[in-house]
């Protein structure tokens, strides 16, 4: 499955994209078209960054943010199948203080879109193979969507140890504005070592939704199969173009940290899901460039408290 994340800081989706190959045999609404059936996944949530300081100066800084997508999965045949999503997000930034990079003010509100498409083709019964492209947009209320694209691609394969653990992995290539190509490695590990728990890279919300922290979590699931719960770690990172009034017009601003958290998950049925995320994110630091990629300003802040609720929808 196709994953483009959406971060659990707050950042819009601009994040490093994952895929996911369907491994674990989710099962979904169907449309029929005569031919193929597609599988449909509608996700959005709020994402609340508490307030925390920057190291130097008096300044602090605080994102609240909105995101959601669309997930549609169609088989060819028994052997190939493709997966589409879209992904959207709007996360308020709110600076403060009057020393150091807070007292900058750099941006305001962030917009951003993420689309891609994954192919997964079954060599044999045990090994697949997947890729696609990659387009995002992630700008400043304000700014310009064409000034703001970037794109790429990913691909690796995954291998079937047996019916309760498959691994992978690969590789993502994508530009990035105003800087170098970006080259990411891509992690896949889903193993159910007993009927409650598993390990899954699928993120926050187990793949479920387009919704998705990247990461890894170690997860445990009731007997009911209605309560899920879970700890994970992973990376957050967002990129995105400035508006033409700020003090770095059409510059760039960056947003990046290693999230970790803790998940209260409840189905109540196999069409709705809901998601309650908290956590602490560490390693935080935001840069701001110019419109050419030249270093204006950058700082660390320290760890801060996020929490989320999410929800989806199978149609």
């Amino acid at each position: 499955m196709l994953g483009l994340a959406a971060s659990p800081l707050g950042a819009a989706p601009q994040q490093q994209p994952t895929v996911q190959p369907q491994v674990n045999g989710e099962e979904s609404a169907t449309v029929s078209d005569g031919e193929s059936e597609w599988r449909f996944t509608f996700g959005g949530g709020y994402t609340q960054r508490f307030s925390t300081d920057f190291d130097e100066g008096d300044g602090d800084i605080s994102v609240s943010a909105l995101t959601g997508g669309l997930n549609a999965t169609t088989d060819f045949s028994d052997d190939l199948s493709l997966t589409l999503r879209v992904n959207f997000g709007a996360a308020d930034y709110d600076f403060g203080g009057t020393s150091g990079f807070g007292a900058l003010d750099p941006w305001n509100t962030v917009h951003g879109v993420a689309i891609g498409g994954a192919l997964t083709y079954d060599l044999n019964d045990k090994w697949s193979v997947f890729g696609g492209p990659i387009i995002q947009f992630a700008r400043e209320n304000g700014a310009d969507w064409g000034d703001s694209f970037t794109g790429g691609v990913l691909g690796g394969a995954t291998y079937k140890v047996h019916d309760r653990l498959v691994v992978g992995g690969g590789v993502g290539v994508t530009s990035a504005i105003e800087d170098d190509l970006r080259i990411f490695p891509i992690i896949i590990v889903e193993w159910g070592f007993n009927d409650n728990w598993r390990i899954s890279s699928r993120g926050a919300t187990g793949g479920r939704t387009s919704i998705e922290f990247t990461g890894v979590e170690l997860i445990w699931m009731t007997n009911s199969k209605a309560w899920e719960f879970a700890i994970g770690a992973g990376s957050s990172y967002s990129r995105f173009r400035l508006d033409d009034d700020g003090i770095a017009p059409n510059g760039v601003g960056q947003d990046e940290s290693t999230p970790l958290w803790f998940r209260t998950s409840f189905r109540p049925n196999e069409t709705f899901m809901i998601d309650a995320v908290a956590g602490i994110g560490f390693g935080g630091k935001v840069s701001l460039d110019d419109e050419n990629g030249d270093g204006i300003a950058d700082s660390d802040y320290d760890s801060p408290l996020f929490v989320g609720l999410f929800g989806s929808i199978k149609f």
